[in-house]
Formats: C-alpha cells, structure tokens, sequence
C-alpha cells in the first residue's frame, strides 16, 4: 500500500538522481537503451505494468545500486532529493557500471 501511495504522490515528477547507497553485490548500473525523449521507470514489481515508483529524465546521470537479484528484471535503488528509491527495472535499460 505504501508503495502505491508513493506512486501516486509522485505522479510525473521527475528524479533527480544521487550517487546510490552501498550495494550488497557491489554492483551499479547506469541507464542504457533509453531513447532521448523518454524516461527510465522504475516500478513496485517486475512488470511492465506495475505502479511506477520513479522515473529518471534521461539527460540525468542516474546511479542505480543492484539491491536483489536480477534476471530480465533487476532490483535496484537509487538515491534521489526525495530520499532512497527502491524498485524494479527492466535489464534491457540497464548496463553495469563502476559504483561511486
């Protein structure tokens, strides 16, 4: 429930996006894959239909820390203005990077 409720107070609102927490893979990733007009959604389950929990403008410089396990759905978090986001986001816009 509170996961829907966060979707809904956020509604289009842009992330800005931080240097993400510590993982416990020690693995992050960086935005792939996404054309340049649109927006990186991370949502509350590994479905393209779940509620979107976030979303990343894709000019930002999102860093997203590997938080569970990753399959064609990867579970990541991300440090934001609004505090630390948790959620799911599709591999195919995902591509490993170096952690701050």
């Amino acid at each position: 429930m509170l996961t829907r409720a966060l979707a809904i107070s956020l509604g289009g609102l842009l992330l800005a996006a931080q240097p993400a927490a510590a993982t416990t893979d020690g693995i992050c990733f960086g935005m792939a894959n996404v054309p340049p007009s649109d927006d990186l959604n991370m949502r509350s389950r590994p479905h393209a239909h779940a509620p979107i929990v976030a979303r990343f403008g894709n000019s930002s410089e999102v860093i997203l820390a590997k938080v569970g396990r990753c399959g064609r759905w990867c579970r990541v978090a991300a440090s934001t203005q609004y505090g630390t986001k948790r959620g799911w986001i599709n591999a195919h816009y995902l591509r490993v990077r170096e952690c701050p």
